[in-house]
């Protein structure tokens, strides 16, 4: 009685939730077997590798196309390289999880709801995020530059870079 219990309930939590598909996910590797699943998983990995290996390349080439270009400076350059990398790796999760045999339909779907709500959320901070962006990529004054605005005036400017993941800021101070 209890088994037959505990039997109906997981199948009604089984087509109810996407616990439950997860559920039905792991009972479906455990009936393929080990070695399979084992076969599965170091296809993922060797995916992984694979594109570790293409990132790297990717990011090695970018970076010295950056390196040329007269327009962007390194700080400008240390984000693009930061946004490809973690983009790949994005890409490479996916793929393994893919691989594994989940469905990364509704994972993606999910991704793009999520960057919408964002999108709205913070559309002033981003929208300074790229406006600080163009003034990188134009770079209208330089260090040692006279720069004028209302009633300020610096004879010379001095800035200081800090870049880490997740935060980066331009910190200005007069001479």
């Amino acid at each position: 009685m209890v088994t037959n219990l505990m039997a109906l309930s997981s199948e009604a939590v089984a087509e109810s939730s996407a616990f439950g598909r997860f559920v039905e996910k792991i009972d479906s590797w455990i009936q393929i077997g080990p070695v399979e699943f084992l076969v599965n998983v170091a296809i993922g990995l060797l995916i992984v590798f694979i594109g570790k290996l293409v990132i790297m390349g990717i990011s090695r080439v970018l970076k010295r196309a950056l390196a040329r270009s007269k327009k962007i400076n390194d700080l400008m350059a240390r984000f693009i390289l930061k946004l490809v990398n973690v983009i790949g790796w994005i890409f490479l999760a996916i793929a393994f999880l893919g691989r594994l045999g989940l469905d990364m339909g509704p994972v993606l779907a999910g991704l793009g709801i999520t960057g919408v709500v964002l999108g709205f959320a913070f559309q002033d901070t981003i929208g300074n995020l790229l406006s600080g962006m163009m003034i990188v990529i134009n770079s209208p004054f330089r260090i040692g530059d006279y720069i004028e605005t209302g009633s300020l005036r610096y004879s010379q400017m001095l800035l200081t870079e800090r870049f880490n993941w997740g935060t980066s800021s331009t910190q200005s101070k007069a001479i």
